[in-house]
């Protein structure tokens, strides 16, 4: 007895990897898991390059390839007919770090404590701009900007991830 269920037990595992190889292969199968199927991710950093941000544009695009790819996971196919989701990032604003007070201060919709990341993003031939807010004060200790900074910038490309997804569709 314990032979035929040690021999369904592995069916079931092959069958199990079968169909998860069959999703990651399958734009439809991916539609459904929850969204568009994507072949591909590209970001493009080009205009920042070209306002002379160089080295923080590849860093940028990165970080936005980086949360793009993690926010979209399950809508990857290798199916190579799918369309790429194709991003170009066009601006960028940090605010210098003013001490103890920035993001305390009321109503938190904008303003001078505010960093924003705008671009475009396109999908099978549908395109759309998005601008996304992270008040700068959330990032933790002023004093430190290595790392303040650091999660300044990965807070923006989280944020363009996400809405970027829920934009698609997803």
């Amino acid at each position: 007895m314990s032979r035929s269920f040690d021999r369904r037990a592995v069916l079931g595992l092959g069958a199990s990897a079968l169909a998860a190889g069959i999703v990651a292969s399958s734009p439809v199968l991916a539609q459904m898991a929850g969204g568009p199927a994507i072949s591909g991710i590209s970001v493009d950093i080009r205009p920042l390059e070209a306002k002379g941000l160089n080295g923080f544009a590849e860093a940028l695009g990165a970080a936005v390839h980086r949360q793009l790819s993690r926010e979209f996971a399950g809508q990857i196919t290798r199916d190579r007919r799918a369309p790429v989701l194709y991003v170009q990032l066009t601006a960028i604003s940090m605010t210098p770090p003013a001490g103890p007070a920035v993001g305390r201060g009321r109503g938190g919709g904008g303003g001078a404590e505010s960093d924003f990341l705008e671009g475009t993003v396109s999908l099978g031939g549908q395109s759309f701009p998005l601008l996304v807010q992270q008040n700068a004060g959330t990032a933790g200790d002023w004093r430190r900007p290595e790392v303040n900074d650091r999660r300044r910038f990965d807070a923006l490309a989280y944020a363009f991830a996400h809405w970027a997804r829920r934009k698609v569709g997803g």
